[in-house]
């Protein structure tokens, strides 16, 4: 395994190098175009980057507050070079951490069928269908109580 850092983008740079790997996992296959992979919450919401030794970003991952003691976690992607290597749990993880320390004891997201899983297997349960993106995208409801961590 190599070393990672996970963190905030702090610069210019690592703000555009981190929408673009999200526009380029999520969007981009999709035909949408660039812009689509942010949304109104972001300047309210943590993020995660995970960076090489390099500083390259290669994988990316938001939590945002939905009430007091709920969080969700949205726009998960990691470089499909450096896919099943682990560093999505250790994204997920940080995630996590972060809000477990903003007091949430909740996370919900919409899982995308082909990562149903690794969220499974990261110990969220499916609550529900979730939104038919794109008119093709199928997701599932899913939710994880912090307090079983």
């Amino acid at each position: 395994m190599f070393n990672l850092m996970i963190r905030s983008p702090l610069s210019a740079k690592e703000w555009q190098a981190y929408y673009k790997l999200r526009w380029q996992v999520l969007r981009a296959p999709h035909g949408q175009l660039l812009g689509s992979e942010q949304d109104e919450l972001e300047a309210q919401a943590f993020h995660g980057s995970v960076f090489t030794e390099q500083q390259d970003i290669v994988g990316v991952g938001r939590l945002h507050r939905l009430t007091e003691q709920t969080g969700q976690i949205r726009y998960m992607a990691v470089a499909e070079a450096y896919q099943r290597q682990g560093i999505g749990i250790q994204l997920l993880n940080y995630l996590e951490s972060i809000a477990i320390n903003e007091n949430m004891r909740t996370i919900k997201l919409n899982a995308r069928e082909n990562a149903l899983p690794f969220y499974l297997s990261s110990g969220y349960q499916i609550i529900g269908e979730g939104p038919l993106l794109y008119g093709v995208i199928t997701h599932k409801w899913m939710i994880k109580e912090l307090n079983d961590v």
